[in-house]
C-alpha cells in the first residue's frame, strides 16, 4: 500500500510542481483552489474530495483501520496540502528553499521527503 500511496502523492507533486505559469507570472492553477475562502463546493466535490478519499483509503489500509478513520483522512489532507505548497505557495517555497525553480533534481528532493513522510505513517 505504501508503494501505491507514494505513487499517487509523487504524481501529484510532479503535476503541481510542473504547472506552467502565465505571462503575468501567476500560476495557471485555478484561483479558487489557491484561496480557501473562495473554494466552492463544486471545487471541493470535484477536485479535492476524490484525491483526499483515495489517499485516505490508502492510509487507512496502511494503518489497518476503517476507511472512514478520521486520522487517515487528516493525514491524507496534510499530505496533499504539503504538495500544494509547491503550487499555491510556489514563490514562498522557492524562496525558502533558495531554489530558482523546480527541475528534476528539486522534484526528486520533494518526492524523497514525501516518501519519508509516507514511511513514517
Amino acid at each position: 500500500m505504501r508503494r501505491h500511496l507514494k505513487s499517487v502523492i509523487g504524481a501529484l507533486a510532479a503535476c503541481w510542481s510542473a504547472r506552467p505559469r502565465s505571462k503575468a507570472g501567476r500560476s495557471s492553477f485555478p484561483a479558487n483552489c489557491a484561496t480557501p475562502a473562495r473554494l466552492s463546493r463544486s471545487s471541493t466535490d470535484n477536485l479535492w474530495r476524490p484525491g483526499v478519499e483515495l489517499t485516505a483509503r490508502l492510509i487507512a489500509r496502511i494503518l489497518d483501520r476503517a476507511e472512514s478513520d478520521p486520522a487517515a483522512r487528516l493525514q491524507a489532507l496534510l499530505l496533499i496540502s504539503g504538495v500544494l505548497a509547491f503550487q499555491s505557495g510556489r514563490n514562498i517555497a522557492l524562496r525558502t528553499l533558495g531554489w530558482p525553480g523546480i527541475g528534476p533534481d528539486e522534484l526528486a528532493l520533494v518526492k524523497a521527503a514525501l516518501d519519508a513522510q509516507i514511511d513514517a505513517i
